[in-house]
């Protein structure tokens, strides 16, 4: 298997805005690949490109150290840049803001690996603007993303709910249900599953219960749609102005088939995480006013939001290691946090 660096170099020797190793700088890694800054010269600080590849070799990112490191097969990884190629084009077509795409290669076969090459938008990631925005337009730029993504559902509508993959270079749902509450159903018994195995297992049969209780308020007729799930602050980027606005919204490899409503608690949630002095009624407010004014959201979604928030809270909880130590350090805050956080939606 050729290494990543000599992979790297068949990329950079291919690709025309792409002439040498040194205008790569690595910006992240992660499960499903990484991703690259590129500089049009090597003395230029200024990136005008962003390299994002599949994963390519077998080397594991680093593991957490609470959170278990779960790598995606090369068909997974494959899988979402292709997702996210996909979805990028055809936003790009919307008023939804997003980095074009210079290139792309989603499948294994070519001399190039599979990658993205997309424009670099300038802005701040907003989670890092709590000093320069206001709260006040820190509200403004979260209504404009209740805005978009009203847009993102408007523009796409599938017949099942579930992952989705591209085929005939459409995004399909190619394993789901026609019903939302069994594809509810199977995410909650699996992530319980994994809760089982950490040393939060003791929470796993209330976790159950709870959700068995409630769970009938998912029996209801909904549109399927496009759900981005890891809108958090580091995936929106914003000009920091006096009326700010959002420049990208960026990271679409992790999107699923779902109904709307679902969206406004993953956004609410993940935003509530790194957004520490805002509360969430705060955020829940400004982004449900801007989703309204394109759209409506069903009927009942508040009632359903705790059902939502459950589904949060599992995705963020349910991989801690089995072994990590609780009774101290950050391990110990993590169990406390988690603990509080699962009674404040069961209390409710």
């Amino acid at each position: 298997m050729a290494t990543r660096g000599e992979r790297l170099d068949t990329l950079t020797t291919a690709c025309d805005t792409i002439s040498s190793r040194a205008q790569l700088t690595p910006a992240s890694q992660s499960s499903s690949g990484f991703a690259f800054f590129v500089r049009t010269g090597d003395s230029d600080a200024t990136p005008t490109s962003v390299l994002k590849l599949a994963k390519i070799d077998e080397d594991e990112p680093a593991a957490s150290e609470i959170y278990r490191t779960a790598l995606p097969s090369e068909a997974t990884a494959l899988r979402n840049l292709a997702v996210e190629a996909t979805m990028l084009r055809r936003l790009a077509e919307t008023a939804v803001p997003v980095p074009p795409v210079i290139s792309r290669v989603t499948e294994s076969g070519s001399d190039l690996p599979p990658h993205i090459l997309m424009e670099h938008i300038d802005g701040t990631v907003l989670s890092e603007t709590d000093d320069s925005l206001s709260t006040a337009q820190r509200k403004r730029v979260i209504e404009q993303l209740g805005r978009y993504l009203a847009f993102v559902h408007e523009t796409f509508s599938f017949d099942r709910f579930g992952e989705l993959e591209v085929i005939d270079d459409e995004l399909r749902v190619t394993d789901g249900t026609h019903r939302w509450q069994e594809q509810f159903d199977v995410e909650i018994d699996r992530a319980i599953a994994r809760l089982e195995e950490t040393p939060l297992a003791d929470l796993a049969p209330p976790a159950q219960e709870w959700y068995h209780d409630r769970r009938s308020d998912l029996n209801h007729q909904f549109e399927s749609t496009v759900i981005h799930t890891d809108l958090n602050p580091l995936n929106v980027l914003v000009s920091e102005a006096d009326e700010p606005e959002i420049t990208a919204l960026v990271d679409w490899e992790d999107i699923m088939a779902g109904p709307p409503d679902l969206q406004v608690t993953i956004a609410v949630t993940l935003l509530d995480r790194q957004l520490t002095d805002l509360d969430p009624s705060t955020i829940r407010a400004p982004f449900v006013s801007g989703y309204r004014s394109i759209r409506n959201l069903p009927t009942g979604y508040e009632q359903r939001s705790e059902l939502y928030e459950l589904r949060q809270w599992l995705q963020a909880f349910s991989n801690l290691q089995p072994d990590l130590d609780t009774t101290d350090g950050r391990g110990a805050a993590v169990d406390r946090y988690a603990r509080a956080a699962f009674e404040e939606i069961v209390g409710t």
